[in-house]
């Protein structure tokens, strides 16, 4: 049997991060509670949070 591995890579805007005045790991931990506990989420084996500053389009 297969095992698909399905990763998602969001792409976060640092500015309003920062004006959150939350730490980065709080925040990836809110984020996880919304993402993997949804039905949805049971389908994600792997989430990437990034700056907004790197293009998340260019796999390269």
């Amino acid at each position: 049997m297969k095992q698909q591995h399905v990763g998602h890579v969001i792409a976060i805007d640092t500015a309003k991060l920062a004006a959150m005045k939350t730490h980065a790991s709080d925040f990836a931990a809110q984020v996880a509670q919304v993402v993997f506990s949804s039905h949805a989420g049971h389908l994600i084996t792997k989430l990437i949070l990034v700056s907004n500053y790197i293009d998340i389009s260019d796999i390269n």
